[in-house]
């Protein structure tokens, strides 16, 4: 079972007096695979994270951002069925998180099953099905990421109409603007809000409810205990 696994520490734990090939073919057979295979896949991978050409530069050599790839590149090798990975896209930059989130994708999209810890809720939006938060080392919440976003919904909406909003009596607070939309509060459904506007006659461009973040949902789950 060990060698379906893979775990990448949050801490960088490689040899840095080693070459970055060396240690990749000799991880990749640490995990079952043959020194050929290992050899063929350690160029792969490194290929795939813009980093062939570090083959045989030694590990202290690199930027703490390139190490990182290195580690994930391999996590990822051996094309593993179970992959643990703690701050993966800690020290990259935006277009190095893109690379390696397309990564992930592509080994959650051929079976492998791929948990995620982090302390960044819009990774954990833009990746996960399932999501578990943890407060003081316990569970507080846990399931489908759409599920519990929308069971923390609140009257909240999103809406881009003609006409001011301020001041209806059906509002209860503007939280902002973004993008001509405005979020809000009602003091009442949001379907009864939106047919009151339609039959006012207004112009409505968007309206949808607006389901919390997962920072909002944390600190609402994580607010009354200790």
């Amino acid at each position: 079972m060990k060698d379906r696994l893979a775990y990448l520490p949050e801490e960088r734990g490689l040899y840095q007096k080693q070459r970055v090939g060396d240690i990749l073919v000799f991880l990749g057979e640490l995990k079952g695979l043959p020194h050929h295979i290992a050899r063929k896949r350690s160029d792969e991978y490194l290929d795939r994270v813009g980093l062939l050409e570090t083959r045989k530069k030694k590990m202290r050599e690199l930027s703490k951002g390139m190490q990182q790839k290195v580690q994930i590149a391999a996590v990822l090798q051996h094309e593993p069925a179970l992959v643990i990975l703690d701050e993966p896209l800690i020290g990259l930059d935006p277009a190095n998180r893109a690379l390696v989130i397309d990564l992930l994708k592509e080994t959650a999209a051929r079976g492998a099953a791929v948990i995620l810890s982090t302390h960044l809720m819009e990774q954990v939006e833009a990746l996960c099905s399932r999501i578990v938060l943890i407060h003081h080392g316990k569970e507080v919440l846990s399931g489908p990421l759409r599920q519990v976003k929308e069971s923390h919904a609140d009257r909240s909406i999103l809406i881009e109409t003609d006409g001011p909003l301020e001041g209806r009596p059906e509002v209860e607070r503007i939280i902002g603007h973004k993008d001509g939309l405005t979020r809000l509060v009602l003091r009442e459904s949001p379907e009864k809000f939106l047919a009151t506007l339609v039959s006012e006659g207004r112009t409505i461009r968007h309206f949808e409810h607006a389901l919390p973040s997962l920072d909002e949902i944390f600190l609402k789950a994580t607010e009354a205990k200790p």
